[in-house]
């Protein structure tokens, strides 16, 4: 399926299994990461996490939904980058996730229709620490609980809400803040329209190295192209028939 623009469509397809994005239980999927590897993950986190999304979905829809498209996107990223299937599932969960925490910011804040004042972006900074307590107690990796934490962590530190260097952020965080990025940046809001796929990948490469991590921004750009059908990297296989092949 080749796409013109990104805003209208889920970001990408990795296979039936990621039919739990849709639906909203982690059931399926997590039943899937099973067959791959061992998971420390029972059925009550699975239920925890599925009544939490469920929460935001009827509490503010637009954050339930990137949610799910953030965590298409960074299983893609992941598998195109050579990740094993457990690995792909778990960066996929991670995106699934990382925005828990908007569960406690202000609704007028999450749905206001023009830029955010100061003191209002002070407030959705709080997300992050605020997701990874919910998360602390569960019984998910590091790597899922750590991007939950850090995904607005940037590579020179200038990222919230410690302000951490690229070397204390673990590979999944540096998807999922990737994922994130792009999600926003690819749907309209009240205040801009949505970006086109050429220009998501030049904002993504001018933060290459510096702010997001370079091997991430790359393996992004070759999903963003192979969605769209601009300048397809011959390296990049359909993802969705990557996890159709046993």
């Amino acid at each position: 399926m080749v796409q013109s623009d990104l805003a209208d469509i889920d970001i990408i397809e990795l296979g039936e299994s990621f039919e739990v994005f849709a639906t909203g239980k982690l059931s399926t999927f997590m039943d899937h990461i099973s067959r791959f590897r061992p998971t420390t993950m029972g059925k009550e986190p699975a239920e925890v996490i599925d009544a939490l999304q469920a929460a935001i979905r009827v509490r503010d829809a637009a954050t339930a939904r990137h949610q799910s498209r953030t965590g298409y996107l960074s299983g893609a990223i992941a598998k195109v980058m050579g990740f094993d299937r457990g690995d792909v599932f778990e960066t996929a969960l991670a995106g699934y996730v990382h925005d828990v925490g908007k569960l406690t910011t202000p609704l007028h804040i999450l749905q206001k229709d023009t830029s955010l004042e100061d003191h209002e972006f002070e407030r959705i900074r709080e997300h992050p620490e605020e997701g990874h307590r919910m998360i602390s107690g569960l019984t998910l990796t590091e790597e899922v609980k750590h991007a939950v934490l850090y995904h607005h962590e940037r590579l020179d530190g200038s990222g919230y809400p410690h302000g951490l260097p690229g070397t204390n952020l673990p590979m999944v965080t540096r998807i999922v803040a990737v994922a994130d990025i792009v999600d926003a940046v690819v749907n309209d809001r009240p205040y801009r329209r949505a970006l086109r796929t050429h220009e998501t990948v030049e904002i993504l490469q001018r933060d290459a190295g510096t702010r997001l991590d370079a091997e991430v921004v790359d393996a992004t750009c070759d999903v963003l192209e192979r969605i769209s059908g601009q300048k397809t990297r011959p390296r990049v296989m359909r993802v969705q028939e990557a996890f159709a092949a046993e």
